[in-house]
């Protein structure tokens, strides 16, 4: 009856990461009204990459759930089932999704590691959205590493200082050198402000 016992319990099963494991969690999942469970069990069950919870997944993608359950329900399909997943996630993006669910889906594309998605990234990196932006870059700097440096650039000029300190971070864990004047730049405007 207490959802922080069942959350625990969803946890405990998930690091187990056996066939009966992900069982229970995909038939708790086919039940669970509660949202705060349902996320715990599609983040289980992903986190295991397993299939029992598709049909549920599917399911509160039909049905319009949350935005939160949505996302997870999204990334959770794209982490099991790859390409297959792709139209249900450009369909999502042409129904103008509210912004978690758009950054769920950049989320998806990246899934793919393909550079098939690399156009709907980028047109998702121009999103209204900094969250969404900021979803897109880290993607796009997985999968499009020919054009780093673009991205890069790109995301030290948003006008949005979320976007620059993704980019900022990049350039500390790349240790890359030729941005560091860009990076100078920035603290100038920092401290003028």
């Amino acid at each position: 009856a207490d959802r922080n016992v069942v959350a625990q319990t969803i946890a405990s099963l998930a690091k187990r990461k056996t066939a009966s494991s992900a069982r229970r969690l995909g038939q708790r999942l086919n039940r669970e009204t509660d949202e705060k469970l349902i996320l715990a069990l599609l983040a289980a069950l992903q986190s295991m990459e397993s299939d029992q919870g598709l049909i549920a997944a599917r399911a509160h993608v039909a049905s319009g759930s949350s935005a939160n359950i949505l996302a997870a329900a999204i990334t959770y399909l794209a982490t099991v089932q790859k390409d297959q997943v792709m139209l249900l996630v450009d369909s999502l993006m042409n129904g103008k999704p509210e912004p978690k669910v758009r950054a769920a889906c950049a989320e998806a594309y990246g899934l793919q590691s393909k550079t098939s998605v690399v156009p709907r990234l980028a047109g998702i990196f121009a999103d209204e959205d900094p969250d969404v932006r900021a979803a897109a870059f880290e993607q796009l700097w997985e999968i499009d590493t020919a054009n780093r440096d673009f991205y890069l650039n790109k995301a030290l000029a948003d006008p949005d200082y979320m976007i620059k300190v993704v980019a900022v971070d990049k350039i500390g864990s790349d240790t890359l050198h030729p941005f560091l004047s860009k990076l100078s730049d920035l603290i100038k405007m920092g401290a003028a402000v």
